[in-house]
């Protein structure tokens, strides 16, 4: 049996890690799959199947200073690099950038096939010279996966050839019972790192700005951690829309936030294949958004489940959730929502299995 080798930074919150612990459990009843990090393996957020074996590559995250730093990190792919040739590995699969260049560098003129998984968008990546590494690197990768097909045509043609769009799974819930909540105030809902790519200070402002030109009720649900919360919190202060808005901690079990809301709202600067959309979906919960590159656009189709709002078009983002405050009817809510859920087929577990199989299978291709 084929052994499969994941790498990772770590199994604590994003939609990259959720993925990935998904993924790496479903591939485990076909190769032998071993998932690393780079950090000690604590109390993780995400479960593994069983038959997955879990490893800790042991970096070592305080170095200090240029030279030091320098050391580490190629340090890290000696680790890596000894790892794969002791266990035998017939496939290295890297997630997100930095482990995913890690993989090709440490594989070079191994036998093990290299898989780059990209979890967010090409321009997420500000640095034009870091850029340019990265395509130079992943020259010597035989796959590369990106979130969409908007995404493809962003890297340079000579990479084009190895790239294939590899869609987020999520688990379908046939059993969602599909009706809007019988209360007065909607629940609106936003789920994510508070940080600085996911833009909750406008998405705060445009709450400011629907609690004065609307006399519909609504709450907002606001779960996640991340370095801006004090700053948040604040603005909700000042604001006077504590009664309102509600900070809540990252947890496993966000089911209960996405049963009990009637939308999700996302106004970030940016993002790949948002799994929190793909989650919202699957429970009926339409989504209201920033067209953002990327993926937006291909996971929502406006007026069907969900609204597509121009990138940063503040008033009409405005305008579109008094639409659904003040206009929407029950039967429009009941119907978006059905179509939410018929919408993500094509994202199930099995069939995004069942590709990443076909390309653990092909001829190599670097």
């Amino acid at each position: 049996m084929q052994k499969l080798l994941f790498i990772i930074g770590s199994l604590t919150g994003g939609g990259a890690e959720r993925v990935t612990a998904v993924i790496a459990s479903s591939l485990a009843s076909e190769y032998e799959v071993e998932l690393a990090t780079g950090n000690k393996i604590t109390k993780e957020d995400y479960p593994l199947d069983n038959l997955v074996k879990r490893t800790s590559l042991k970096f070592n995250y305080s170095s200090n200073g240029v030279i030091e730093k320098f050391k580490e990190y190629f340090s890290r792919l000696l680790i890596i690099r000894r790892h794969i040739i002791k266990e035998n590995i017939g496939c290295v699969i890297g997630v997100c950038t930095s482990d995913c260049i890690r993989a090709v560098l440490a594989s070079i003129n191994s036998n093990s096939k290299v898989i780059v998984s990209e979890h967010n968008n090409y321009y997420a990546i500000n640095s034009i010279f870091l850029r340019l590494i990265r395509n130079l690197v992943y020259l010597f990768a035989d796959e590369i996966l990106v979130l969409t097909e908007r995404d493809v045509n962003n890297y340079p043609f000579y990479l084009r050839k190895k790239i294939t769009v590899m869609k987020n799974p999520i688990p379908i819930k046939n059993d969602i019972e599909i009706s809007r909540p019988n209360r007065n105030a909607l629940k609106f809902l936003h789920i994510g790192r508070l940080v600085e790519q996911k833009n909750q200070k406008e998405l705060i402002e445009i709450i400011h700005q629907l609690s004065i030109s609307t006399s519909s009720d609504f709450f907002v649900d606001i779960v996640g951690e991340g370095p801006l919360r004090y700053d948040l919190e604040r603005s909700v202060e000042n604001f006077n829309l504590s009664e309102k808005v509600r900070f809540h901690p990252f947890t496993n079990d966000i089911s209960q936030y996405y049963s009990s809301a009637d939308f999700l709202l996302l106004t970030s600067h940016y993002e790949g294949l948002p799994m929190v959309i793909l989650e919202a979906l699957s429970f009926g919960v339409p989504v209201i958004a920033y067209n953002c590159p990327t993926g937006i656009s291909e996971l929502i189709h406006d007026s069907y489940n969900g609204y597509v709002i121009k990138h940063y078009d503040k008033k009409g983002f405005i305008e579109k959730v008094k639409v659904v405050l003040d206009e929407m009817s029950e039967l429009e809510y009941i119907a978006m929502s059905k179509n939410c859920v018929h919408s993500i087929q094509l994202y199930s577990v099995e069939r995004v299995t069942e590709k990443w199989i076909s390309i653990i299978s092909r001829k190599n291709n670097r």
